[in-house]
């Protein structure tokens, strides 16, 4: 396991068929998986991977599985995914979500993080814990719960044996990796997403999956079962108005 507390990863796309279209030039380079290069300046990460590699890739090299580990021993974790709007973050951190609603879906070679971190926490928990997801928005700086969108806005509070939590938001029981897939697939389906000049499905909130895992420890000494979390963070995509030309609401946002 990793001993950095924080990783910074930078994942190039390739370019896409608007851009080829206008025989746009790449401007970004990978020379080593620790370091980008830009306008002949080079700058140092704990990973960075170009357009050319594929999703079990970024999830195996990225430090995704360390933290997956740590939730599993009892700690928090979180994973961000942040760029400009069109950058790939949905497809990162999802893989393709027009798949994901498919009614029975099993899974590809494309799934993103998530579907994958499922199964990787189901297959080191099954047997010997409990999991539970939950998945919500926020969105112009409200709280919107993805499982029972018609709640409205809920509150963030604090209690002296929880820390913050969210007020009247729906965790439920998931015993196999289908169970988590159909929370995730809610989420998206009720995830507030607009269209505009960079990108016809654009997240306009900031999406969050929450994993709560429980581990009974087996010691007789022990203080308690293990309990860790893991929360994956699609943030909305940052953008220049003058390129993506929103309006009304989007303008807003």
């Amino acid at each position: 396991m990793s001993t950095e507390s924080v990783r910074v990863c930078v994942r190039v796309r390739p370019l896409s068929n608007s851009e080829q279209a206008r025989q746009d030039q790449t401007c970004i380079d990978c020379p080593s998986d620790e370091s980008v290069v830009i306008a002949d300046r080079e700058y140092g990460f704990e990973y960075c991977e170009t357009g050319m590699s594929d999703q079990e890739s970024f999830f195996q090299q990225s430090g995704v599985v360390d933290l997956l580990e740590s939730a599993v021993q009892g700690y928090s974790a979180t994973m961000f995914a942040y760029g400009q709007t069109g950058s790939g973050k949905t497809f990162t951190m999802s893989g393709p979500e027009e798949a994901i609603l498919q009614e029975g879906y099993s899974g590809s070679r494309f799934d993103g993080v998530v579907p994958r971190a499922f199964r990787f926490l189901v297959d080191n928990v099954k047997g010997r814990g409990r999991i539970r997801a939950c998945t919500y928005e926020v969105y112009n700086e409200q709280i919107y719960d993805l499982l029972n969108p018609d709640a409205g806005p809920l509150q963030v509070r604090e209690s002296n044996n929880s820390g913050f939590f969210i007020e009247n938001l729906l965790v439920v029981d998931c015993e196999s990796t289908a169970d988590m897939m159909e929370v995730f697939a809610e989420g998206v389906r009720n995830r507030t997403v607009g269209s505009h000049e960079l990108n016809k499905d654009s997240s306009r909130s900031h999406g969050v999956v929450t994993i709560f895992v429980d581990i009974d420890s087996g010691a007789q000494d022990s203080i308690g079962p293990l309990r860790g979390k893991i929360s994956f963070v699609d943030l909305a995509g940052s953008e220049r108005l003058k390129e993506s030309k929103s309006q009304g609401g989007m303008r807003r946002e």
